[in-house]
């Protein structure tokens, strides 16, 4: 956020901007013809590498069990959840993100880093 007061404003980080970009032109690729309207439910799960620095031992088990979960530089879920409601509105997938009524946010070790999405509409 800079400045303060009236003169508030959120900026988005350029890092941020690159990958909401480049998450609307895949979703585009992939939407349906007719955007959904309602109640609406979202299930993101996001996958990141293991760190580098980790053993390859440790990489590999990471990659297999789920209870090794990634933290810290990933990304806090709010933030992550926020970025995904930023790009379903941005493609028209998402009139208001009042209508969603439930989303669950997880994160996991896996390759290729991706992101995948699973929306319902309660029409």
């Amino acid at each position: 956020m800079m400045g303060r007061g009236r003169n508030a404003r959120l900026v988005t980080p350029m890092k941020d901007r690159v990958w909401q970009d480049k998450a609307a032109i895949l979703i585009i690729q992939e939407r349906p013809q007719r955007a959904p309207v309602g109640m609406t439910s979202i299930k993101a799960w996001f996958y990141f590498s293991p760190p580098k620095s980790w053993p390859k031992k440790k990489r590999a088990e990471a990659m297999k069990n789920t209870t090794i979960r990634p933290q810290g530089k990933e990304g806090d879920l709010d933030n992550l959840a926020k970025a995904i409601l930023d790009v379903l509105q941005t493609v028209h997938l998402l009139k208001n993100d009042k209508d969603v009524v439930s989303m669950v946010v997880d994160k996991f070790f896996g390759e290729p880093e991706r992101i995948e999405l699973e929306i319902r509409v309660y029409e």
